[in-house]
């Protein structure tokens, strides 16, 4: 199945991710809800690519197994969806808005994505 894992040039929680800051590996781990743990890992994620209205789409390959059988449904039937974790961000801290809506927003420049996880969609304000 074919997943978007984020978007480009949108705000999410006062995080903005210019349009081909992130570098990526060929394959991807993917985990439950960010395990950092070599058992947690349920799947990979391949061939991803930039599409056209900003959002950056992957191949998920889940494994065949109970717990990867499980997040495939979790994805398909439930209320979920894939997020990324990176480092080696390069970021910019900018305020934007006016009055009541004036926040600081992480401008991202630069990162490399490691991981891609299956989490709840109140994690991903997109979804």
């Amino acid at each position: 199945m074919r997943r978007v894992i984020y978007r480009e040039g949108v705000e999410d929680l006062g995080i903005f991710i210019h349009t081909g800051a992130m570098q990526w590996d060929e394959t991807l781990p993917i985990t439950w809800q960010f395990g950092h743990n070599i058992t947690d890992v349920i799947g990979y994620a391949h061939s991803i690519r930039r599409e056209d209205n900003g959002e950056v789409t992957a191949r998920i390959d889940l494994d065949d197994n109970d717990r990867g059988r499980w997040a495939a449904k979790v994805l398909q039937h439930y209320d979920a969806a894939c997020s990324i974790w990176a480092n080696h961000i390069v970021e910019k801290r900018k305020t934007v808005g006016r009055g009541k809506k004036q926040h600081v927003r992480r401008d991202i420049h630069r990162g490399r994505i490691r991981q891609v996880a299956v989490v709840l969609t109140d994690a991903v304000p997109w979804k």
